[in-house]
């Protein structure tokens, strides 16, 4: 624990490009002396993971977060944090390399090790449950989405309230969900596109910082880069591109 608590130190004064090495090495030097199962070795080998990730070294990020998922259960448990979190990275990783099915299955276990932890109503539930939804609605099983989803928009509403980002993104899932369901050309359609390209409108304020909740506290920093107001706007875009 000495040589782990050292590197440690030393990480915290080292940029993000250092941290990766400092953490393998950490790794390494724990599982010589304690074994690759050890709590100090998949402490060290997650953190690497996350490192990995943010220098967006996929690849490499995403076999690490598949090997250590099992491992990280084995040791502290479904329903531990860590857990939960690797979980959600494997997930992400997966997502954007394309592999969907897989993606939604890690975060079907993230959310119900949330839920069973955390209760239906807890804010990360929420967006466990949205993010599982969302990916599960652009991958066209508009049917599991609004099973999964059933409730969640009234509990959002009810703890968060009605104009809160959460709550608009609930909203916007749905309506996800009726214009997908809905044929092309029709009057249904465009009804549920109209009420779709509103919603999308209102996330986005509501994250900039232009309305909503967070309005009241100011224009969130680099809200034009925030992931959410990414997918809002990719949707306005495909919206329009539907029209044309």
């Amino acid at each position: 624990m000495t040589a782990l608590t050292g590197l440690l130190r030393r990480k915290s004064a080292a940029g993000v490009d250092e941290a990766s090495s400092l953490w393998q090495e950490a790794a390494a030097s724990s599982e010589v002396a304690n074994g690759a199962r050890h709590v100090d070795t998949l402490l060290a080998r997650n953190s690497l993971a996350d490192v990995l990730a943010q220098q967006r070294r996929s690849g490499d990020a995403l076999s690490l977060s598949l090997d250590l998922l099992p491992l990280l259960k084995r040791c502290f448990g479904a329903h531990h944090s860590l857990h939960i979190a690797a979980l959600e990275r494997a997930a992400r990783l997966l997502r954007a390399a394309g592999r969907h099915i897989e993606a939604a299955a890690h975060l079907k276990d993230q959310l119900v090790a949330r839920r069973a932890l955390l209760g239906s109503g807890h804010r990360d539930v929420l967006v466990s449950t949205y993010r599982l939804a969302s990916l599960l609605v652009g991958v066209g099983e508009l049917d599991e989405a609004a099973e999964i989803m059933a409730g969640a928009m009234a509990l959002a509403r009810a703890t968060l309230g009605k104009s809160h980002v959460m709550s608009l993104q609930f909203e916007f899932a749905e309506l996800r969900i009726a214009h997908g369901r809905t044929e092309a050309g029709s009057e249904e359609r465009d009804a549920a596109r109209a009420q779709l390209g509103r919603v999308a409108r209102q996330v986005t304020e509501a994250v900039t910082g232009e309305d909503g909740d967070h309005g009241r506290r100011g224009r969130v920093p680099q809200a034009d880069d925030h992931p959410i107001v990414k997918e809002m706007r990719a949707v306005i875009h495909a919206l329009e591109e539907e029209t044309v």
